[in-house]
């Protein structure tokens, strides 16, 4: 018999992790971790896991690190000629 593999956090437990990460600690030490984990409802691994898709769907790419993707952007193209 096989078993069900949850498939992520709930609506309510993803609510819990914006929350906490947006608003309150962007980068929190391992006990503000630890009592996010605890208030949402999962391990500290899966609060880590989980919290990046959404922190990033919130603060937008200029709090990312720039990727090798970013490198190969070509600047805009600025004529000389008067528009």
């Amino acid at each position: 018999m096989a078993t069900v593999q949850p498939m992520g956090p709930t609506e309510e437990q993803l609510e819990i992790l914006e929350y906490n990460f947006s608003k309150v600690n962007k980068h929190p030490d391992p006990t503000t971790l630890c009592l996010i984990a605890a208030e949402a409802g999962l391990s500290e691994e899966e609060t880590l896991v989980s919290a990046p898709a959404p922190t990033a769907l919130l603060l937008g790419p200029e709090t990312h690190p720039p990727t090798h993707a970013d490198s190969l952007q070509t600047p805009p193209h600025h004529s000389r000629l008067a528009p």
